[in-house]
């Protein structure tokens, strides 16, 4: 049976012999495994997750959700919401926030 856990990318491939060169065929997709309960990928509730990082590199925040559309918020602890604006702060539901330029 699936499982939230099973939410991701998954590439399909196939090898097809043509004459004497080989032709392979493959193809991706992101599977999304929708849970009203758990609408995270992965809970950090209990025990936080800790990230390192380096001035000026790309951070990802891994907030992966388990249904394209549900709504998420980035909270920074005490100061409060921090909104994506395609720049500095970018949403990805299959990734999490992405700060390009941390």
């Amino acid at each position: 049976s699936t499982q939230i856990t099973d939410t991701g990318f998954y590439r399909c491939k196939y090898n097809m012999a043509n004459g004497t060169k080989r032709k392979r065929t493959e193809t991706a997709v992101y599977v999304y495994i929708k849970d009203e309960a758990n609408p995270f990928v992965q809970s950090y509730v209990d025990k936080p997750k800790v990230l390192y990082m380096e001035l000026g590199m790309k951070l990802v925040i891994p907030c992966r959700v388990t249904a394209p559309d549900i709504n998420v918020t980035l909270n920074k602890i005490p100061e409060g919401n921090l909104k994506p604006d395609g720049k500095a702060i970018m949403w990805d539901s299959r990734e999490g926030f992405i700060i390009p330029n941390a």
